[in-house]
């Protein structure tokens, strides 16, 4: 297990997704936690587990996940034994169907669906 607290290079970063075979990320409240999904992204082998907080906004897109209370600890250990122990089969199943997600949910996506409904709203 490697715990992080820093901003990392790019490459090294890149680097610890394609190698990490499970990642957890366990915030108390958070934003949409991007991290989740770039780790997600970087996983075109079809290989790792994500281990995500039920309260990180990610979570709502990355059903596939193991979902986790982060303030319970016997959930977390729990979440880390089915992540360790999960298949190749059962990785690859759970990844395809969340990096499909994030492919299509792209910054550009989100975008223009905003300008979209903004333009809805507001015709002229």
């Amino acid at each position: 297990m490697h715990y992080s607290y820093r901003k990392l290079p790019l490459d090294e970063l890149k680097l610890m997704y394609k190698t990490a075979d499970v990642m957890v990320v366990n915030s108390l409240a958070d934003g949409m936690n991007l991290i989740a999904k770039e780790y997600v992204a970087s996983r075109a082998d079809d290989r790792g587990v994500l281990v995500l907080s039920k309260f990180a906004g990610a979570a709502e897109e990355l059903t596939k996940a193991i979902l986790v209370d982060p303030k319970n600890n016997f959930e977390l250990a729990e979440a880390l034994r089915q992540a360790v122990k999960m298949g190749p089969a059962e990785q690859a199943r759970r990844m395809r169907v969340m990096r499909a997600k994030v492919t299509k949910n792209c910054a550009r996506s989100w975008g223009e669906g905003f300008l979209g409904a903004l333009r809805a709203t507001h015709p002229n």
